[in-house]
């Protein structure tokens, strides 16, 4: 409704996993109804300012709800607040699976249906109530990318050595190790080193 402003203020970066300490990003909110605007810290420190990092925050569509990326496990899952509670609700669990590598960048649909996060190098998109995450499967329609193919004219072979039952052999020419069945196959590269062999 445009009265509140959710923020982070902290120094500590997304991509430092497990930190926990007085750097760590807090969540703010500030009512722009009262004049100066009132700040209010929605996260509380813990004991001995061993914080962890609440960053990301996006409102729900509700204007009371709200969700932000945490990572009290050390592994950064997305987690649900309301302005009328102190408690959270952790909405995903990325962790479960072994792996370290948590939720960033979330992006919550207007009408907060859907979370789109990213995951390792991934998309995936989530819903806010069961926490699931599905791939989202991207292509592009670009250029076709095919296998180089490097042909040269090499006139010329040295340090020719055949198999005992003389129907393959490895040689030197052009710099490079060439290998080949003399009687089906032509010769296949095997060193690609920008030096002689």
């Amino acid at each position: 409704d445009g009265t509140k402003v959710l923020f982070e203020r902290g120094r500590s970066s997304a991509i430092r996993k497990g930190y926990a300490g007085p750097q760590a990003a807090q969540l703010w909110l500030a009512d722009l109804t009262t004049e100066p605007a009132t700040l209010t810290r929605l996260d509380k420190d813990r004991e001995r300012f061993q914080n962890v990092a609440a960053m990301a925050p996006m409102w729900g569509p509700d204007s009371q709800t709200y969700y932000f990326t945490s990572d009290p496990n050390g592994v950064f899952d997305l987690y649900e607040g309301k302005l009328s509670s102190e408690e959270t609700r952790q909405v995903t669990n990325v962790g479960k699976d072994g792996s370290d590598d948590g939720v960033f960048a979330p992006v919550l649909s207007r009408n907060g249906s859907t979370f789109v996060v990213r995951r390792r190098f991934d998309l995936a998109s989530c819903n806010p109530k069961s926490g699931e995450l599905s791939p989202i499967a991207l292509s592009a329609a670009g250029d076709g990318t095919s296998d180089a193919i490097e042909r040269k004219r090499i006139e010329g072979a040295s340090n020719v050595a055949f198999t005992d039952d003389g129907k393959q052999m490895a040689f030197v020419a052009g710099e490079d190790i060439y290998v080949m069945d003399r009687i089906l196959k032509e010769p296949v590269r095997i060193t690609f080193t920008p030096h002689d062999e």
